[in-house]
């Protein structure tokens, strides 16, 4: 199943501070999809420089600080983006 880039710009700004704590950079570009079998999960797509880097979190709340985010982050690589979904769990 293909999945669609996220709108929610209240997520988008959550998790771009989050990652941004996490890292200690600023994000050139971010790109976030939820995964549409398992709640509160996303796939993160960060830019910065001419790096890039990917991150799931599962368990993400709006009510979430940045600390928590940066806790909660999964570094990993995604072949592609979005990521296509084909289990429960398809970003790991």
């Amino acid at each position: 199943m293909k999945t669609e880039l996220l709108e929610d710009k209240e997520v988008i700004s959550a998790l771009k501070a989050g990652v941004e704590y996490y890292l200690c950079k600023h994000l050139k570009e971010i790109k976030v999809v939820e995964d549409p079998k398992v709640a509160n999960t996303y796939a993160i797509r960060c830019k910065f420089g001419k790096e890039q880097v990917d991150f799931l979190i599962e368990g993400f709340r709006k009510s979430m600080d940045n600390e928590e985010i940066s806790d909660n982050l999964e570094e990993c690589e995604f072949e592609s983006f979005p990521p296509e979904s084909g289990s429960l769990k398809f970003f790991l």
